[in-house]
């Protein structure tokens, strides 16, 4: 589908984008949550101040997808900013919910990060300092908390999903075959609860269809984004189990 489609309105997809051409607008006059040196979820929170870094990186996720669309740089430099500040501060995810606390928010960074390093010959203001730096955020503050996924917390298998999703977009940012490795290992392994073969069964029901629609659809969307970029690095995880997802 063409961007210009997209830009003047004339597609479903164009009216989506009317709505967050919007929320741009907004991000132009609003500055992104301070990053913090640690931020925690769950009961205990930790260091709480989870919501910070849930806005930034939802900010930074928009700007960088407003930035392809518009091919303005304001939104490459917003985008920037935000995940420098995060990946320089940041030192430290704890909380009971620590491994959800990293995974819902450091992979909509590791997106914008490989937007501004590679989309259309990389934005020039984003530096291979910044993006070392980002490496060494991921590499000592993100990577020991999802490195097993769920298991710490014998957690349903959403939680595996999820964390899959980071730890395999991370390891592309990092270009790490072992990381890779490992997440396409966990994501086929009859030991994980997010696993292609025990979150949906040979009849094709999904494992927390039971509990209730969010989790289930959340699960299915990050085991959707894992088989992506697999797939975009040459690895076909959609036909495993006879293309059970």
């Amino acid at each position: 589908m063409k961007k210009e489609n997209i830009l003047q309105g004339n597609t479903a997809l164009g009216i989506e984008f009317g709505s967050t051409r919007i929320k741009a607008i907004l991000i132009d006059e609003t500055k992104a949550p301070i990053a913090k040196n640690g931020v925690g979820r769950g009961d205990p929170v930790g260091s709480g101040q989870i919501s910070e870094i849930e806005s930034a990186s939802n900010i930074a996720n928009l700007a960088a997808m407003q930035y392809i669309l518009t091919g303005e740089k304001k939104y490459a430099e917003k985008a920037a900013e935000i995940v420098n500040d995060w990946a320089v501060t940041l030192k430290h995810i704890d909380g009971r919910d620590r491994i959800l606390g990293a995974a819902l928010n450091v992979y909509k960074f590791n997106q914008v990060v490989e937007v501004l390093k590679y989309y259309n010959g990389g934005y020039q203001g984003f530096t291979d300092e910044n993006f070392n730096q980002y490496r060494e955020f991921l590499i000592n503050v993100v990577y020991p908390v999802v490195q097993d996924l769920g298991t710490p917390m014998l957690a349903n298998g959403s939680w595996d999903t999820i964390a899959g999703h980071v730890l395999i977009s991370s390891a592309v940012v990092l270009d790490d075959y072992d990381m890779f490795k490992r997440a396409i290992n966990f994501y086929q392994s009859p030991y994980m609860n997010g696993s292609i073969l025990n979150y949906i069964n040979e009849a094709g029901q999904p494992q927390e269809i039971g509990r209730d629609q969010n989790h289930l659809q959340l699960a299915l969307a990050h085991m959707v984004d894992i088989c992506e970029i697999a797939y975009n690095q040459g690895v076909n995880l959609y036909s495993l189990a006879d293309n059970r997802l």
